[in-house]
């Protein structure tokens, strides 16, 4: 029987290691430089890998520490034995966190990496306590940091100083250079446009959108290593706004007019259609409101919240909205 059993284990291990393989980025987390870690790390974090070097007869405990941009520096915390020696778990926290604490004193965010015996002691709650500036995470290595930030989007994309007023030949011709990836307009558009002329009157230029998407703009360009993406005046259009599902951006600012309607409550409006009583504009909307003719094979510059929620903005960890009545019925 033990044959057939390993047998059968073997081969769900394989089939196991198989579709691990197939995952995207998989073998990408398994050899690492150092330099990978950093791209993680803000200036106010720092990795401390532990690690017991038994390759001599006196076995030592080092440490590993490595910052957002200073080289990996080696720390020669103490022996082996002494670490078993030290009976209480808070003087071997005290012990270590003195042999650390030049290094890391102005660190905000501290993640350890235990080795040996130290998988043992709740290192971070004594430690938390000894340097209670410090938020304090065990992690089982530096790869969990690398995993997770790739789950992140990189980048921002601004959105602001619409033209409401943008002609239909050249909304035609943004549209051209997004035909391949907007999302179809929706065939309940005919209720959205209703709610909309309820909701608002002919929409008036924000110059003062602009202002704070430049702004916006600048402040984060000024941090390391995020690319900005605006959208201003002509280029804000709907079509560009949904080319952005699937990019995986981190930051999402639109500053624009929006609507909210509720008419359709008192209406009793079916919940099928009630993403589409709310929504936001984009360059060239006052055509629709205006009733000018705008082809139905381009996005018309109204946005519901039923076509947002047809996109993918997985990656996104802020959204700024900046308008009228985006927190109305919040509740």
């Amino acid at each position: 029987r033990k044959p057939i059993l390993k047998e059968k284990v073997d081969s769900v291990e394989h089939l196991f290691l198989d579709k691990l393989s197939k995952e995207n980025n998989f073998s990408s987390f398994t050899s690492l430089e150092y330099n990978n870690i950093q791209e993680c790390l803000r200036d106010d974090d720092a990795i401390v890998e532990f690690y017991e070097d038994k390759s001599s007869s006196s076995p030592r405990l080092y440490a590993v520490i490595l910052t957002a941009h200073d080289l990996p520096s080696v720390i020669d915390c103490c022996s082996v034995e002494e670490e078993k020696k030290w009976g209480k778990q808070q003087k071997l926290a005290q012990s270590l966190w003195t042999s650390l604490e030049p290094a890391l004193k102005k660190k905000k965010r501290i993640f350890f990496v235990p080795d040996g015996n130290l998988h043992n002691y709740p290192l971070e709650s004594y430690m938390s306590l000894l340097y209670s500036k410090s938020n304090i995470f065990r992690i089982s290595s530096s790869r969990e940091l690398v995993k997770k930030y790739s789950e992140y989007g990189k980048g921002a994309a601004i959105y602001g100083g619409l033209n409401f007023n943008m002609g239909i030949d050249q909304m035609i011709a943004d549209n051209s250079k997004y035909r391949n990836v907007t999302a179809h307009e929706l065939e309940c558009d005919e209720i959205s446009t209703q709610s909309i002329r309820y909701s608002v009157s002919q929409l008036a230029p924000l110059p003062g959108t602009l202002t704070e998407a430049n702004n916006i703009a600048a402040i984060i360009s000024s941090k390391k290593k995020t690319d900005v993406q605006p959208f201003l005046g002509d280029k804000g259009t709907e079509a560009s706004f949904k080319a952005l599902s699937g990019k995986r951006k981190r930051i999402l600012h639109i500053a624009t007019h929006g609507y909210y309607y509720e008419g359709h409550q008192q209406k009793g409006d079916d919940e099928q259609n009630a993403l589409m009583y709310s929504g936001l504009f984009f360059a060239g909307a006052n055509n629709k409101y205006m009733d000018y003719f705008v082809p139905d094979s381009i996005d018309d510059g109204i946005l519901t919240a039923q076509e947002i929620s047809e996109l993918d903005f997985r990656g996104i960890e802020l959204v700024g909205l900046s308008a009228c009545q985006f927190v109305t019925d919040l509740h």
